[in-house]
């Protein structure tokens, strides 16, 4: 009782994405590409006027490892965040950063290199990308600041690190993109703290 009323919005959030998951078949092995083209989010969906992609996409995982991987950022990230300020600034930085980080990632990004006639830029135009990484990584960026002042610079060096590092590592061009934006917006928009309670 305690949870649903400091973290509602997580817990709806994390229902939604494990349900799916297993209504679906992510945990159980892989989601159907059909699926995923249809209601996950790219370039071409815009194109395709599918603009509600942008929320639907966030709810798909696409196997079992993306699964736990989603219900963690959601849980920890998203949950921590939202025990902080409350139900409704969470919900608003969420979807805030979440849908701005894929509409930026999408013309400022993808679009121009599609237009260029780049092979990555056609690739990425019309993949699709899933899961609710762009809110949650929004989310960090918020919660950097509630770190606790001495702490603050290198907690922040080490995000930023992360997603300079993670790119190199794991390359996802798209997602990478978003998470960027989505990191740099959180923190922005976590600058304003007001005081919000659930």
């Amino acid at each position: 009782m305690l949870l649903w009323r400091k973290i509602p919005f997580t817990l709806v959030m994390f229902a939604s994405i494990l349900l799916l998951g297993i209504v679906l078949g992510s945990v159980r092995g892989y989601l159907a590409p059909a699926i995923e083209q249809q209601w996950g989010f790219g370039l071409h969906n815009l194109w395709d006027g599918r603009p509600y992609t942008m929320v639907t996409s966030v709810f798909l995982t696409r196997r079992p490892f993306m699964v736990l991987g989603m219900v963690t950022v959601v849980g920890l990230i998203v949950g921590l965040y939202e025990w902080l300020v409350g139900w409704r600034r969470a919900l608003l930085l969420f979807w805030a950063t979440d849908i701005l980080s894929k509409l930026m990632a999408s013309l400022l990004v993808v679009w121009p290199l599609y237009m260029a006639g780049a092979a990555m830029g056609r690739s990425m135009a019309l993949s699709s990308d899933i899961g609710a990484s762009a809110g949650g990584t929004g989310c960090l960026g918020a919660l950097l600041h509630y770190v606790p002042a001495r702490y603050r610079r290198t907690v922040t060096l080490l995000a930023v690190l992360y997603h300079i590092l993670r790119p190199i590592v794991y390359p996802d061009p798209y997602a990478d993109a978003m998470h960027i934006f989505a990191f740099a917006l959180g923190w922005y928009l976590g600058k304003y703290r007001p005081h919000i309670s659930n």
